[in-house]
């Protein structure tokens, strides 16, 4: 494996093209030591004839507690900066998109549901300009097959637990099964669909199944 090869120290994580390296930091120490793992992996990439592209690099920073006395370090503000190259250094941003979701340095996943919820209502108002008919059958199955995976992407991950980020999930729902007379929850019945919030249960608990499993 290539970790292996390259003696990185634990943290490090490999999947198709993609590359992280990553360190809980609590000296000046561990700084030099993701240092030194990064320095790794861009000769190695120079080695190899695999030359990374280093202004597409980005550094996110987690906190575990924003008032800690970590911040008042003498060393904080080498922890936050990198060297990838003579000329390009690493800086701290507030997000970043890992494999199609959104990962904010807060660990809050408002962005992302955002991001989610625009992308969702950007194809479901395609949807809407391509096909003349309003016909419940037909919308819900434009909606299972282009709109509903938009809002269900790694959503173990990040499923929401506050009222108007749900709220704002569903809502694209709303808008596509028809049945104005209906409340939201009968149009549901009568369509046999489930909530989005229901089928984000249900995939978690699939979910632990297989990793207990």
């Amino acid at each position: 494996m290539i970790w292996s090869v390259l003696c990185l120290h634990p943290g490090s994580a490999f999947f198709a093209d993609d590359t992280r390296v990553s360190k809980q930091i609590g000296c000046y120490d561990d700084c030099m030591l993701l240092q030194e793992d990064l320095n790794r992996i861009l000769n190695w990439s120079r080695e190899n004839n695999m030359e990374l592209h280093e202004q597409k690099f980005e550094l996110l920073n987690h906190f575990h507690n924003r008032k800690s006395s970590f911040l008042e370090l003498p060393f904080f503000t080498e922890a936050l900066t990198y060297k990838v190259s003579n000329d390009e250094s690493l800086y701290p941003v507030e997000n970043v998109r890992d494999l199609g979701v959104q990962v904010s340095s807060d660990l809050s996943w408002s962005r992302h549901i955002a991001t989610t919820v625009s992308k969702a209502r950007s194809t479901l108002s395609w949807v809407f300009s391509v096909f003349k008919t309003r016909d419940s059958m037909v919308m819900t199955t434009m909606y299972k097959s282009l709109v509903r995976s938009t809002l269900e992407y790694c959503c173990p991950l990040w499923n929401p637990s506050k009222v108007t980020e749900i709220q704002l999930l569903e809502g694209v729902e709303s808008r596509v099964v028809g049945l104005r007379h209906l409340n939201y929850w009968e149009r549901l019945a009568k369509l046999k669909l489930m909530s989005l919030q229901r089928r984000r249960e249900r995939y978690i608990i699939l979910m632990m199944w297989k990793i207990l499993h």
